[in-house]
């Protein structure tokens, strides 16, 4: 699970740059740095975010928290609309299944955040 979440924050930050006209070729290139090299610097940030994503998972499962076709399209939307990017791009992309946990994680997120301020 570490790996993945190192994998998409390698990708997320390759996104980053392309958005600022450079490639992770390019960028590795530029500062000396292998791939093996940008993993490690996040590989610290994925195991939190995997450990927090547990948790937010455990909260959905146990609140039967779930998500909608409704709210899924409009991630994509907004996904869309964050990287300059069509729907249909993105749905190639990312499986409708990951969207659907993230949904339900953000929905957790939310409820822990009500359940504090009350």
């Amino acid at each position: 699970m570490i790996d993945n979440e190192t994998n998409q924050l390698v990708n997320e930050y390759a996104m980053q740059l392309q958005q600022n006209g450079f490639s992770l070729d390019q960028f590795l290139k530029m500062t000396g740095q292998k791939m093996e090299d940008l993993k490690a610097q996040f590989e610290t940030d994925a195991t939190n975010r995997v450990k927090f994503r547990l948790v937010l998972e455990a909260i959905a499962k146990a609140e039967s928290i779930d998500a909608n076709d409704e709210e899924i399209e409009k991630e994509y939307q907004d996904i869309a609309n964050s990287y300059n990017m069509k729907v249909e791009e993105v749905k190639n992309l990312i499986a409708k299944d990951t969207l659907i946990e993230d949904v339900k994680a953000r929905k957790a997120y939310d409820l822990i955040k009500d359940t504090a301020s009350k």
